[in-house]
């Protein structure tokens, strides 16, 4: 009886929400230009799919070396500036 309650209260909480008020969703446009990314605020902004609906939408990222650089140059600096310094490993 016991193994059913736990994975019971679990799916019970989610559905609930844990009683958490929802926020509503920030859309982002299907295609995404980089003014339009700078425009988004930082919680949107840095979101996986955000980047990747950036790197879908601009040919000039066609290749992984050119993103990477665009993350290295632009995005991971614009981050630590907006959120704060991610702690590193070792520091």
């Amino acid at each position: 009886m016991r193994k059913f309650i736990f994975p019971i209260l679990l799916t019970v909480c989610g559905l609930i929400g844990c009683g958490q008020s929802s926020e509503p969703v920030a859309e982002v446009p299907a295609t995404l230009t980089e003014e339009q990314w700078v425009a988004l605020s930082p919680d949107v902004k840095y979101e996986i799919a955000t980047l990747e609906k950036l790197r879908r939408s601009s040919p000039k990222f066609d290749t992984d070396l050119k993103w990477r650089r665009y993350l290295n140059e632009t995005v991971f600096p614009s981050r630590d500036r907006e959120l704060g310094e991610v702690s590193k490993p070792g520091s």
